[in-house]
């Protein structure tokens, strides 16, 4: 959906900074300075946020207090944590990053600039985008970019923060091949859509973003967090020659057809499985199955541009 204001590009004059200090490997202070000289006269408020329900308390009053952007600046847990507060408040107000964390993979799913001294001034410029926003009714939450269960989500519980702040992404890569050697295949029941299946997997992701992911091009999949649809991928059993196909066509630049890495775009969907299968969200650990998936179209609107398949 396209923005709703008389222009296309909205024209802010408050803007609500909710600042987490403790994000990224670097010093904030140089990064905070830039922020702020790039407000450019707008009046603005930066709030700090360590722990707590920060983001949901001051979201929830953003539109009364007059604001008409609201910035999180941090990692990916950051983007999250002020969406899903705006998503409750049933927020009209346009959300825009400012990466630092150790993860910024929304930023790049967004089209931000890579270095910070043009991320504000190219804000200014974009049209807001209404994206679609995942939900788990049985915990209560919201998703951006994933879930997943299995092999993904104990890697995620077995990375630690200090590893991640230390490493970034590699530090998923030094704690992952550990798990490979333990995994647990599990009798996955799932129902998408009205359709049900049972496989044994090792493996489930659900996806909102990903367009970026490395190789995504050599996957058939049509990831966008505009079409209300999330992409499920799901690691059955014998998918090993899938898995040296997409290393092939990542090689070869072609696109492989999967033929036991199961795949569906789906709007609402059901999950349970023996044993139970431990879940991710959004790099978090969560809970375990069974659980049901939501996508809620149009329920965020956020700077930014949509991206297309990540080269080979």
């Amino acid at each position: 959906m396209r923005w709703p204001g008389l222009s296309a590009v909205p024209e802010y004059r408050k803007v609500l900074i909710i600042w987490n200090p403790v994000s990224g490997r670097y010093a904030s202070g140089a990064e905070r300075e830039k922020l702020i000289a790039a407000m450019d006269g707008r009046e603005y408020e930066l709030r700090e946020w360590r722990d707590g329900n920060g983001p949901r308390e001051w979201t929830s009053e953003a539109e009364r207090e007059g604001f008409d952007l609201i910035i999180a600046s941090g990692g990916d847990g950051t983007v999250i944590a002020v969406a899903d507060g705006m998503v409750r408040a049933g927020s009209s107000i346009p959300l825009a990053v400012f990466p630092r964390g150790s993860s910024n993979f929304l930023a790049g799913e967004l089209g931000y600039p890579d270095q910070s001294s043009d991320v504000i001034s190219w804000i200014w410029e974009q049209e807001p985008m209404n994206c679609d926003i995942g939900y788990i009714p049985e915990y209560d939450r919201y998703f951006l970019i994933s879930v997943s269960g299995g092999l993904h989500a104990d890697i995620v519980d077995d990375t630690s923060r200090i590893a991640k702040r230390l490493l970034g992404w590699l530090a998923y890569v030094y704690h992952g091949v550990p798990v490979l050697f333990r995994g647990t295949w599990y009798k996955l029941r799932m129902e998408m859509d009205g359709e049900s299946r049972r496989w044994k997997s090792n493996a489930m992701v659900v996806l909102n973003f990903g367009a970026t992911i490395p190789g995504g091009k050599a996957l058939p999949l049509s990831i966008n967090p505009f079409d209300g649809r999330m992409d499920v991928l799901v690691n059955r059993k014998g998918s090993f020659f899938d898995i040296l196909g997409l290393l092939a066509g990542k090689l070869l630049r072609r696109r492989y057809r999967l033929h036991r890495l199961a795949y569906r775009q789906v709007s609402n969907m059901k999950v349970a499985s023996t044993p139970p299968m431990r879940l991710q969200m959004d790099g978090e650990t969560i809970g375990e199955t069974p659980v049901t998936i939501e996508i809620r179209r149009n329920a965020l609107w956020i700077v930014g541009v949509p991206q297309t398949p990540a080269a080979y």
